[in-house]
C-alpha cells in the first residue's frame, strides 16, 4: 500500500504521545500540540491485534513499544522538521525486523485518501504514509508516500536512525503545509502481526502544527485630552490574516475593546501612565499578546481671558470674570492680583479701587498638576464727576419779578440729548425709536405729595434724568446684545442637537426593533410582556409582518421587500418616538432614514428560516448597537466613537442648561442696572421680551428632550445587560464566556454602577 499493506505486520503494545503546549514562539518556529495516548499494558498481551483479511484478531506478539513521541526541531538553515521517536520496551534481538508506519489524515475527511478496509483504517482517510523498516538492527529504507487518485505515490525518503531500542524518523513539516490540523494512526508491523494506536473503534489522535501570530503595538506619548490612535497594523500571522484585535486598557485582564480594525481611537482626559495589552487572533483561531505603555502628558491651561462688568470709577464695585480652557479634566484654580495690593480667588470675583489711576489686573490659572497660565488687563480708574448746585444771592434792591442786570437769562426748555442723537442717526425715524424707548419710562403710582416732591427734584436735576435715560438705553442695548449672543449660540448648536437627537432616536428605535425580533425568534413571551408598552407594540408589528415579508421576497424580490420594509420601519419608529418627545418626531424625519438603517434589516430578518441562527445573529447586531448607545452616556466612549465634538446626552443637557443660565444672568444684570432709578422707569422693550420668551421656550424644550432621551438610553442599556446574559443567544459556551461579561461590564462602567 505504498507504505501500508505491503510491509510485514508486527505487534504494537503501547503508544504514548507527549503533549507539548503551544507557547509563544517566533513566527519562523511552528508550535506543536497533540493528544496523548496510553495502551493498557495490564492485559498481558503485547500488541494484541492482528490483521487477517478484513478481520482484526488477537495474536500474542513479542515486541512492546513504550512510547511514540512527536516533537519539533530545526535544521541548520532554521527549517522546521517533525521528529517522531518510537521507543521499545527493550532492544530487539539482532535478527528481528520490524516496521513503523504513521498514517496522517490531513483533511480529516474519511472519504478521501486510503480508507479500505474500514477496520484497518479505523475510519480515517489516510492522505500521507510516513514509514521506516528496520532490518538486522539498521534502517533498511524509508518513505513518504501520498495517496493520489487511488495510488500511493512516493514523494521522498525521510531521515531515520536506530539508537538501541529507539527508532527516530524526521522530515520537513512543510511536507504537509501549515497550519496543520490532522488525525493520526500509528502502526507497528512484525511477523505478520499488526497493532495500531489508538485501537480500532477509538477516536484517532489529533496533531496540530501552526504558527502563532505576532501581536505588535508601539508605545504612545500624547497630551491629555488629545485624541490619538493605537495602531496594531504591524501585527502579523503566517496562518492567514489577523481577524480580531482586542484591547485591555486598564490592566485588569479584561479586554474592553474588541474590533476587526487594527486602529483603536482613544482619548485620556487626564495625565498618567497606562499599561495596555493587545491580543490578536488570526483566522485559524491562534492568538498572541503584546504590551505597551501610553504616557499621557499634562498640559497647562490656555485661552485665558479677563472680562469685567461695571464702571471704571473710583469706589465703584467691578465684577471680574476669568475664563480658561484645559485639554484635560483638570480642576482649575483662579488667582487674582489687582495691582493695588489686593488679591482674590475664584473664576468670578468683585473688587473696587479706592484710588483713581492705572492698574494692571493679573489672572493666574493653575491646573491640579501645577501648570499655570497667566493673563493681564490694564484698566484706568477715574475720579467720579460732581455737579455743583448753583448759588444765587437775592439783591434786595432788585424789584420782585425783575431780572438783575448781572444774572443770566432763564434757560430755554431743554431738548433731550438722546433724541438729538437718534434723529441725527436715523432721521425722522429717530422720533419713533425715542418714543418706543421712553414710552415705558413712567413713574409708578405715588401719593400726590411724593409725586410733587419727586417732580420737583427731577425738574431741579435734569442731569439725573439725562443720566438715567442714558443708563436705561445702555442696559437695554446690553440686554439685546447678550440675548443676541445666546440666540447665535442656540442657532449654531441647533443643527448639531438635531443630528444628535436623530442618532439617539435611531439607536433607540433600532434597539427596540432588534430586541423585539430576538424575542420573536426565541419565543420569549415573558420578555415581550415585561417590556414597555412600545416594545410590545413592536413585537406585534414584527410578528404580523413575518409571513408577509417572506411572501413579498419570493414574489417581488428585494425591491418590493425594501418598500415593505420602509412602511414597517416607520410604523416601529412612530411607536417608539411617541414615548420620548414630540421634538424628536420633527427631527428624525423617518421617511429619510428608516429604510436605510432599520427597515430592510427587519424585513430580511423576518424572512429567515433558522430561528436559533437568526436570534444569534441579531444578538451579534445588538453588540455594536449597545456600543453606540453607551457612547451617548460615556465621555470616553464618545471620543472612541469618532464623534466630534464628543457629545454625550449629558453634554447636550449641560449646553442647554448653560444657555438658560446665561439668559437668567442677562435679565438679572438688566434689573440690577435699572433698579435704583429715581426719575424714570426703564422696561425691557417688547421685541426683546418676545425674543427672550421664544428662546427660553426652545431651550427648555430641548433640555426636556435630552433628559427624556437619557432616561430611554439608560433603560435600553439595562435591557442590554439582561439580553447578554441569555446563553441561548451565543454560538458556543466559549463565545458566551468571552463576550457576555465584557459587554455587561462595559454597560456598568457607562452607567457608573
Amino acid at each position: 500500500m505504498g507504505g501500508f499493506m505491503k510491509k510485514r505486520f508486527l505487534p504494537l503494545i503501547l503508544v504514548s504521545l507527549l503533549l507539548i503546549t503551544g507557547l509563544p514562539v517566533a513566527l519562523s518556529e511552528p508550535v506543536f500540540e497533540s493528544d496523548s495516548y496510553a495502551d493498557d499494558v495490564s492485559d498481558g498481551v503485547d500488541f494484541n491485534t492482528c490483521f487477517t483479511g478484513n478481520m482484526l484478531v488477537p495474536t500474542p506478539m513479542s515486541m512492546d513499544v513504550v512510547t511514540v513521541t512527536f516533537t519539533m526541531a530545526e535544521t541548520l538553515d532554521a527549517q522546521p522538521i517533525l521528529v517522531i521517536s518510537s521507543t521499545l520496551a527493550s532492544p530487539p534481538l539482532p535478527h528481528e525486523s520490524y516496521t513503523f508506519e504513521y498514517g496522517f489524515d490531513i483533511d480529516n475527511d474519511p472519504n478521501t485518501g486510503a480508507n479500505e478496509s474500514e477496520c484497518f483504517y479505523n475510519g480515517l482517510g489516510v492522505d500521507y504514509d510516513i514509514g521506516l523498516e528496520v532490518f538486522m538492527g539498521s534502517i533498511e529504507y524509508t518513505w513518504i508516500d501520498k495517496y493520489e487518485e487511488g495510488e500511493w505515490v512516493n514523494l521522498d525518503s525521510p531521515d531515520a536512525y536506530v539508537d538501541e531500542n529507539t527508532v527516530t524518523v524526521e522530515f520537513p513539516i512543510d511536507t504537509f503545509g501549515l497550519p496543520l490540523n490532522t488525525t493520526v494512526m500509528v502502526y507497528l508491523i512484525n511477523e505478520g502481526g499488526l497493532d495500531m494506536a489508538p485501537e480500532y473503534g477509538e477516536p484517532p489522535l489529533v496533531v496540530q502544527f501552526y504558527h502563532l501570530p505576532e501581536a505588535h503595538v508601539e508605545p504612545v506619548t500624547v497630551d491629555e485630552g488629545t485624541p490619538f490612535e493605537l495602531d496594531a497594523s504591524a501585527s502579523v500571522s503566517l496562518n492567514g490574516p489577523v481577524v480580531l484585535y482586542e484591547w485591555d486598557l486598564d490592566g485588569d485582564g479584561i479586554y474592553e475593546e474588541s474590533h476587526q480594525d487594527s486602529i483603536l481611537p482613544l482619548l485620556y482626559p487626564d495625565d498618567g501612565v497606562h499599561m495596555i495589552t493587545l491580543k490578536v487572533t488570526d483566522e485559524e483561531g491562534f492568538s498572541d499578546i503584546d504590551e505597551t505603555t501610553i504616557t499621557i502628558l499634562n498640559t497647562p491651561p490656555y485661552a485665558t481671558d479677563i472680562t469685567y462688568v461695571g464702571e471704571l470709577i473710583e469706589g465703584e464695585e467691578l465684577t471680574f470674570t476669568g475664563t480658561a480652557m484645559d485639554l484635560g479634566d483638570d480642576e482649575l484654580t483662579f488667582m487674582w492680583e489687582f495691582g493695588d495690593g489686593e488679591t482674590a480667588e475664584g473664576p468670578e470675583v468683585t473688587h473696587s479701587f479706592s484710588v483713581s489711576g492705572e492698574y494692571s489686573v493679573r489672572l493666574s490659572v493653575t491646573d491640579d498638576d501645577g501648570d499655570e497660565a497667566t493673563e493681564s488687563k490694564v484698566i484706568n480708574i477715574e475720579t467720579p464727576t460732581t455737579t455743583e448746585e448753583p448759588t444765587t444771592t437775592e439783591d434786595p434792591t432788585t424789584p420782585t419779578g425783575e431780572t438783575p442786570v448781572d444774572e443770566e437769562p432763564e434757560p430755554e426748555p431743554r431738548i433731550d440729548p438722546l433724541l438729538i442723537v437718534l434723529v441725527a442717526i436715523f432721521g425722522i425715524g429717530g422720533w419713533f425709536i425715542y418714543n418706543f424707548i421712553t414710552k415705558g419710562a413712567k413713574k409708578p403710582p405715588k401719593k400726590k405729595e411724593e409725586e410733587d416732591k419727586e417732580k420737583d427734584f427731577c425738574e431741579e436735576h435734569p442731569e439725573i434724568v439725562e443720566a438715567e435715560e442714558k443708563a436705561c438705553w445702555d442696559a437695554q442695548m446690553d440686554l439685546d446684545s447678550t440675548v443676541g449672543d445666546i440666540q447665535d449660540q442656540y442657532d449654531d448648536a441647533l443643527p448639531r442637537w438635531q443630528a444628535n437627537a436623530a442618532d439617539m432616536g435611531r439607536l433607540i428605535t433600532e434597539w427596540d426593533a432588534n430586541k423585539a425580533m430576538i424575542n420573536y425568534w426565541t419565543g420569549v413571551e415573558e420578555g415581550i410582556t415585561e417590556d414597555a408598552e412600545s416594545v410590545q407594540e413592536i413585537a406585534g408589528i414584527v410578528s404580523n409582518a413575518a409571513g408577509k415579508a417572506k411572501t413579498i421576497l419570493e414574489e417581488g424580490g428585494e425591491a418590493a421587500l425594501k418598500e415593505f420594509a420602509e412602511d414597517k420601519a416607520k410604523e416601529i419608529g412612530k411607536s417608539v418616538l411617541g414615548d420620548i418627545s414630540s421634538t424628536i418626531g420633527q427631527v428624525l424625519e423617518l421617511e429619510g432614514w428608516a429604510v436605510r438603517t432599520i427597515g430592510l434589516g427587519i424585513a430580511k430578518g423576518l424572512t429567515g428560516v433558522d430561528p436559533k441562527g437568526n436570534a444569534v445573529n441579531l444578538r451579534k447586531k445588538a453588540d455594536p448597537l449597545m456600543g453606540d448607545l453607551v457612547s451617548w452616556v460615556s465621555h470616553s466612549e464618545a471620543w472612541n466613537s469618532g464623534r466630534r465634538p464628543p457629545d454625550t446626552v449629558d453634554s447636550c443637557i449641560d449646553e442647554t442648561t448653560r444657555m438658560l443660565g446665561a439668559l437668567d444672568d442677562a435679565l438679572k444684570n438688566f434689573e440690577d442696572a435699572v433698579k435704583d432709578f429715581v426719575c424714570i422707569t426703564c422696561e425691557i422693550p417688547e421685541h426683546i421680551q418676545q425674543e427672550i420668551d421664544t428662546l427660553r421656550k426652545n431651550l427648555e424644550k430641548w433640555k426636556d428632550t435630552f433628559e427624556k432621551l437619557k432616561e430611554e438610553i439608560e433603560k435600553r442599556l439595562e435591557e442590554a445587560k439582561a439580553l447578554f446574559r441569555k446563553k441561548e443567544l451565543y454560538e458556543s459556551p466559549y463565545e458566551y464566556l468571552d463576550k457576555a461579561q465584557d459587554n455587561i461590564d462595559r454597560v456598568n462602567r457607562a452607567l457608573n454602577r
